[in-house]
């Protein structure tokens, strides 16, 4: 092999690793964009905000324009959330597993939480809100077996079963 030759192949594998190299930046650029530490507030219909937190990392869930329609990461104190929302900073979904269990909460187009299901050392319980945030219904396992009781707007008990 002439030197002329040993020179043009080496031009070439040096071409094909460059290619490589870029797509590989790419790749990892990418990943890096849809992973690390989110910032996380809820805001009420008054603009204050809720709660707020920050998750470690999370993976930002994206549609077609970009925009991020969910998020999936871990809290600081190491409890694995996921939030999904149709509009930019309303998590519809919110689903995670904390310190006594796992707990689904639902929310309304207000980002009320309208049905929160969870799971205890009691047993699972299901509540269901109004649209001003009170508990109107609740299902239940206690100690005692399972429960059914319907609040008034005040939160007083006006029937229940058992």
């Amino acid at each position: 092999m002439t030197t002329d030759e040993r020179l043009e192949r080496l031009e070439r594998e040096l071409a094909d690793l460059v290619k490589t190299v870029k797509w590989k930046l790419a790749e990892i650029k990418a990943k890096l964009a849809n992973v690390g530490v989110t910032g996380v507030a809820y805001e009420d219909e008054k603009g204050e905000i809720r709660a707020a937190g920050f998750l470690i990392g999370s993976l930002a869930l994206r549609d077609e324009k970009g925009e991020v329609r969910g998020i999936l990461g871990s809290r600081e104190s190491g409890s694995t959330l996921l939030l999904c929302g149709e509009k930019k900073g309303k998590a519809n979904i919110e689903m995670g597993v904390l310190e006594d269990g796992p707990e689904l909460v639902l929310r309304d187009e207000a980002n009320k939480d309208r049905a929160v299901l969870n799971v205890d050392k009691d047993g699972p319980r299901l509540r269901l809100r109004d649209e001003k945030g009170n508990v109107r219904a609740s299902l239940g396992m206690t100690p005692n077996g399972p429960r059914l009781a319907l609040f008034d707007e005040k939160g007083e008990v006006i029937w229940s079963a058992p």
